[in-house]
């Protein structure tokens, strides 16, 4: 929601037929400020220096530079989120996710990955063990 506060009556009437103009109107104030394809431009070089900023430190720590790339940092921020169990709605708010897609970056690690196995053995076994003293 936007609101706009009007010194006079005038400025108002001003404001208003300003807005009523279509966006591809020079003087409209909602026309936008920078090309689209300038805006790609500059969303593809902050993507490249990312990219190499984290391929320098991956090398400086010994590891293959070639594997990593600007989505690892988000991939990986989801990751660690979800292993310290921080609340999902946050892991989806920080990495600007419209919808429950971070979800598949979320690995789990080893011992979490024992869990549910080691929980139906434990439970199959309670079975067998309340189906044997029945009997």
């Amino acid at each position: 929601m936007l609101l706009i506060r009007y010194s006079s009556k005038e400025e108002k009437e001003e404001r208003q037929k300003k807005l009523a103009k279509p966006p591809d109107s020079p003087d409209s104030p909602l026309k936008p400020k920078y090309k689209a394809e300038d805006l790609r431009k500059a969303v593809d070089y902050a993507i490249a220096v990312t990219d190499t900023t984290e391929r320098r430190l991956a090398q400086r720590a010994g590891l293959h530079p070639e594997a990593y790339s600007g989505h690892s940092f988000r991939r990986g921020g989801a990751t660690t989120a979800f292993r310290l169990q921080v609340q999902d709605s946050l892991i989806q708010a920080h990495g600007d996710w419209a919808s429950e897609c971070y979800k598949l970056y979320c690995d789990l690690n080893e011992s979490q990955r024992l869990i549910l196995p080691s929980a139906m053995a434990a439970g199959a076994a309670a079975v067998t063990t309340a189906f044997q003293a029945r009997q």
